[in-house]
């Protein structure tokens, strides 16, 4: 029997070499005649070996992770470099499952070692006397995020105006206003630089004033959540490198200083997220005061009238929370948030003749796989189908096709849709639409793999040089000569201001080995997707309601036009608040013994009423352990 699995255990190991060329970009000969692939063999008998010796394993959710990785390793590099998911065949079939069992047993590995690791952290106590020191001082913490923030302002000022800012500045300009671009956004970004420009003479100091507000805001915020790590015991090397992480990671100095709508929707489903969790572990505590259902309200009303996927987040949200929450007064309050956004969008907007959004951005992945498949198999359609899709995509030969469409990108051709002839008969293009997916199923597995990869392949070419734009986080100006607006970038650190540059507009940081990976949106969708699974797994269901909504917002934001990050913010925003608070609640076993006089505090501090004397909220009786 033992002879048995060290052959399988050997083989496996030998015929994973070869998945690893293939995600690794290495040509077959190059490794095979090398001595690194002995390395590799070795490495991954290891790593069957360790796993295999252990005598606790979790099963179910290392093995729909290892899937889930595998599948986005394997099939991830296949599309980025042929545009297309591998033929099924036998090779391809024995690569991807000599990968997931390295995967797999690597997460069996992880997952062993990881209650350890934890523990270690938190005994960990030589940065005891600084943090506490740093939270009795909070506003210390404020500036110190502000401090880091201003060599990105200074070598950009007065910021950065790109992405959508010209069109929603343009919108209130000319006053040519619909909700296409969100017009509550639109409305604060107009009215915040005219502000500044009243106040301080010219469109420089309003870009600049309405840029330093979003940075006193997003610092305000990242210091409530670090407050509230504290409060909830999460040990203090995390919550150091939580800061290190607000306060240097270049991702937010470039979205910090962009008067996109994208970053204050960020910080505001950050603050939802923060209120999601609080509501779910002390319930009876977030209904009891008048202030944290107010702002939960305030947050909700932000992000629906912000963003306009926001509100598809909160819908998708509803069951969830009737089913965590089980409290009729939070969810009367979602709903009511929810009616009264398409009070104004429905009611208020139309009385004042401001346009509605299109339905037509919800399109973007029919229209690119309905595209593929006329380009790349257009022998399996029939006259009558191709007919009927140019009822409502652009007429064209196969050749103007390929010209107009992109495969990772559906604003070459989302633009031209008659969206007057979906309008007019919706049921026609959705049979259209079902009729040549079946007879092209392929082609839309690839349309929709492709138009998405970088939300859930980590090892994505970003920004990627095949597509527009070809910008990781755009850092020079749109140009905005339509609109009153103009103003001057100053070049005050040129250096400082190229090294923001290479990052955000070149990729620089891909030269970053392991680094570069907090960089990559397919690995942040790792993460929490492991934290997703193994909280299923583990019925931490209180843990669900935060991290759905942000599941929510990444699905739909795979729905959209491009994969951008921006569109994904958010998820990198509250990436440290909801591992720690995962960490948390998996690992401690003994919540009492490390808190104060027996009491255990999880309370947004702003959010505490005066008048009600403080004290610690209840502890989550539902922790696994």
């Amino acid at each position: 029997m033992k002879t048995i699995q060290l052959s399988i255990r050997i083989l496996i190991s030998w015929i994973a070499i070869f998945p690893i060329t293939i995600i690794l970009n290495i040509e077959d000969y190059n490794l095979s005649n090398s001595i690194f692939s002995i390395i590799i063999f070795f490495a991954n008998n290891y790593i069957l070996f360790k796993a295999k010796e252990l005598k606790e394993k979790e099963y179910i959710p290392s093995i729909i992770l290892a899937f889930i990785f595998s599948f986005s390793l394997y099939i991830g590099k296949y599309v980025e470099e042929t545009y297309s998911i591998p033929t099924l065949n036998f090779k391809n079939l024995l690569y991807f499952i000599s990968l997931f069992f390295i995967i797999l047993s690597f997460l069996y590995l992880f997952l062993n070692k990881l209650s350890y690791l934890y523990n270690i952290l938190y005994k960990y106590k030589i940065l005891y006397n600084f943090i506490n020191i740093l939270f009795k001082k909070p506003l210390i913490l404020f500036f110190f995020f502000l401090i880091c923030w201003m060599p990105a302002f200074f070598s950009s000022a007065p910021g950065v105006f790109s992405y959508d800012a010209p069109h929603q500045y343009w919108q209130f300009d000319t006053g040519n206003i619909g909700n296409n671009q969100p017009i509550f956004s639109s409305f604060v970004l107009y009215s915040l630089i005219n502000l500044g420009k009243f106040l301080f003479g010219n469109y420089n100091a309003g870009l600049a004033f309405f840029i330093i507000l979003q940075m006193l805001f997003a610092s305000f915020t990242n210091t409530l959540v670090c407050h509230y790590m504290y409060k909830y015991k999460v040990p203090h090397l995390l919550i150091l490198l939580s800061i290190i992480y607000y306060a240097f990671h270049p991702i937010h100095h470039l979205f910090i200083i962009n008067a996109t709508k994208d970053v204050l929707f960020s910080y505001f489903f950050m603050h939802l997220v923060l209120l999601l969790i609080d509501m779910a572990y002390n319930t009876e505590d977030f209904i009891s005061k008048k202030r944290k259902p107010l702002w939960y309200c305030v947050c909700i009303l932000l992000c629906t009238l912000y963003r306009n996927n926001g509100i598809y987040v909160i819908l998708l949200l509803v069951p969830f929370l009737i089913i965590l929450i089980k409290r009729k007064k939070i969810v009367i309050m979602t709903i009511l948030c929810i009616a009264f956004y398409f009070s104004i969008t429905n009611i208020i907007y139309p009385a004042l003749n401001y346009s509605s959004s299109s339905f037509v951005e919800m399109l973007a992945i029919p229209v690119q796989q309905m595209a593929n498949a006329y380009v790349n198999d257009y022998s399996s359609l029939s006259e009558k189908q191709i007919n009927n899709m140019f009822l409502y995509l652009p007429d064209g030969t196969v050749e103007k096709y390929k010209e107009l469409y992109h495969p990772r990108n559906s604003d070459t051709i989302r633009p031209s849709i008659n969206a007057e002839n979906i309008k007019n008969d919706p049921l026609n293009f959705f049979k259209t639409y079902v009729s040549i997916g079946f007879s092209c199923p392929k082609a839309y597995i690839n349309g929709f793999l492709n138009n998405t990869l970088a939300y859930w392949y980590p090892d994505a070419d970003m920004p990627d040089v095949n597509a527009a734009p070809q910008k990781y986080i755009e850092y020079e100006n749109s140009n905005y000569q339509t609109i009153s607006l103009m103003t001057k970038r100053f070049n005050w650190f040129p250096k400082i201001s190229s090294f923001y540059r290479e990052i955000g507009e070149q990729g620089s940081f891909k030269s970053i080995p392991v680094l570069s990976m907090i960089f990559s949106m397919g690995f942040i969708f790792w993460i929490y997707a492991f934290i997703l699974v193994y909280a299923l797994y583990k019925k931490q269901y209180k843990m669900l309601l935060a991290l759905l909504a942000l599941i929510f917002l990444w699905l739909t934001s795979i729905a959209g036009p491009v994969a951008l990050l921006r569109y994904v913010y958010p998820l990198f925003l509250c990436l440290p608040l909801i591992i720690n608070i995962w960490l948390y609640n998996t690992f401690n076993k003994d919540i009492a013994s490390h808190s104060v006089n027996g009491k255990y505090s999880v309370s947004i501090p702003w959010l505490q009423s005066h008048s009600i004397r403080y004290r610690e909220p209840s502890i989550p009786n539902d922790r696994a352990t």
